[in-house]
């Protein structure tokens, strides 16, 4: 007896052929779901590619968070004023109890402009006191901003056990990619 090529793929697609009562009743509904999911998580982390945040930027009356922004480009960055889409704070201001700073989102034009802001973070080391607070993020999505503070949370309690205390976690990489870092502290 002889077998033919397409009578084995025939075959076999028959053994592997879910049949239409085996399947759930809701299986294409789910599916279609998981897709619009995911293609709504790769919008939205695509829509905040060129975003930064700015968390601990003193909020004045003096001067507006464009002023700001234009200001740490020119004076500590020295990069002169970038394009930007908007600069806004986020949340609404405390009325009660302490007055907290809010993050600034700053929406660059080009992903080029970013990648100057983060090639000249280190320049806010040694500046004056207005800057010297502030720290400057990527603008994850909630799901990322969770997994980091999980993680952060993972790095103090290893830091807070580590018994020699010559030691300090840090958390490195990107959301997909989290890692502890063991750092052996300075003196």
């Amino acid at each position: 007896m002889h077998i033919s090529y397409a009578d084995t793929v025939k075959t076999w697609a028959e053994m592997t052929k879910v049949s239409e009562t085996s399947a759930p009743s809701n299986f294409k509904k789910i599916m279609k779901e998981a897709r619009d999911e995911q293609l709504k998580e790769t919008d939205d982390r695509e829509s905040r590619e060129n975003n930064l945040i700015i968390y601990q930027a003193d909020e004045s009356t003096e001067e507006t968070p464009v002023e700001f922004f234009d200001s740490l480009c020119e004076n500590i960055f020295e990069i002169g004023k970038l394009q930007t889409k908007q600069v806004i704070r986020l949340g609404t201001q405390a009325t009660q109890g302490p007055k907290r700073n809010r993050p600034l989102q700053i929406v660059l034009n080009n992903r080029d402009d970013k990648e100057t802001i983060f090639k000249n973070v280190r320049k806010l080391k040694n500046c004056e006191n207005k800057y010297q607070r502030i720290s400057i993020s990527n603008d994850y999505n909630k799901e990322d901003r969770e997994l980091i503070r999980n993680k952060v949370e993972e790095a103090k309690a290893k830091t807070a056990a580590d018994e020699s205390k010559n030691y300090v976690f840090r958390v490195r990489g990107p959301p997909w990619n989290l890692r502890l870092v063991k750092l052996r502290k300075q003196e």
